[in-house]
């Protein structure tokens, strides 16, 4: 039977959720030291506030597939996207392509969100 996250998560101290955040905006590098400074003192993100680290630069969709497919051989693995349609083709393309070819046997499960 299947369990809801919230029980998961009170049950399972590791590896439920990976958050991945990307900033692709252009940044100046002075401003990228003062968002690392700041983030280095509390130990926070200092674009999220949260503790996941945001990623500055266009994602390498492949690597990240196949460093999930490393980590959590034979899982089913959801992929949670919210943004624009392009990339949301890219990512769901990416799923399936990952999902046929992979020696880990993992499937994806592409859901995406539109306000």
């Amino acid at each position: 039977s299947e369990m809801c996250i919230r029980d998961r998560v009170s049950t399972q101290s590791t590896g439920l959720i990976e958050i991945h955040i990307y900033l692709t905006a252009k940044i100046s590098k002075d401003e990228m030291a003062r968002i690392h400074a700041k983030s280095d003192r509390d130990g926070r993100d200092a674009v999220t506030g949260l503790k996941t680290r945001t990623h500055y630069g266009r994602p390498d969709w492949g690597a990240i597939f196949d460093k999930a497919c490393v980590d959590h051989p034979g899982d089913t693995i959801g992929v949670f996207f919210c943004g624009p349609a392009a990339v949301s083709k890219i990512l769901y393309a990416t799923s399936r392509e990952k999902t046929f070819n992979n020696p880990t046997g993992n499937k994806f499960v592409y859901l995406k969100e539109n306000f």
